[in-house]
């Protein structure tokens, strides 16, 4: 065999392996409305120390990636708002678990699966006030967030590259759901 098609053989290798990695790049990116969250039991009673009930949520991975959750809030929609304006009250922030060293959320749910999180609510809110409500949420990928991570690390160590103009910063993808009751 000749060293032209060794070295041709070598470079459609290359080339096939490069074009698999960006076509599973492509399709786990982005992916749209990966998340559901429904209540599923009160975890503590209300009682007259604390300000209010927390409730268990399951968070339901519908996509074939894995999902970093970031933020989770939820709204219940206005009262005595007119009809041609859209407005939303919020209500509270679901708990998610940091790393207190790397400063990262350790809400990672993998593909087809479901998490745990904690919905604090205040006392004035019952699950009857939330039947309308819904769960604005921050989330990334799994290969967003490793890109993510990369881009930082080279900033960080070779900062004299200047690599702001070709790695913007990446955001992490915003979605709506409705809050879905068991």
């Amino acid at each position: 065999m000749s060293r032209r098609r060794i070295k041709l053989i070598f470079l459609l290798v290359l080339v096939a392996t490069a074009s698999l990695v960006a076509v599973q790049l492509v399709l786990t990116w982005s992916p749209e409305d990966p998340l559901r969250f429904r209540i599923t039991a009160p975890r503590t009673a209300a009682a007259e120390a604390l300000p209010g009930i927390e409730y268990a949520v399951t968070v339901e991975n519908t996509t074939s990636t894995t999902i970093h959750l970031i933020q989770a809030d939820v709204f219940v929609p206005a009262k005595d708002v007119k009809p041609d304006e859209a407005a939303n009250t919020y209500v509270s922030s679901v708990h998610i678990p940091y790393s207190a060293s790397a400063g990262t959320p350790l809400t990672v749910i993998p593909p087809h699966s479901t998490c745990e999180v904690v919905l604090p609510l205040p006392k004035e809110f019952s699950l009857e006030n939330l039947k309308d409500a819904h769960i604005s949420y921050f989330s990334t990928s799994r290969s967003k967030a490793a890109i993510y991570n990369a881009v930082v690390h080279l900033r960080k160590t070779l900062p004299s590259l200047k690599l702001d103009p070709l790695f913007p910063y990446l955001a992490p993808d915003t979605h709506r759901t409705p809050l879905e009751f068991q």
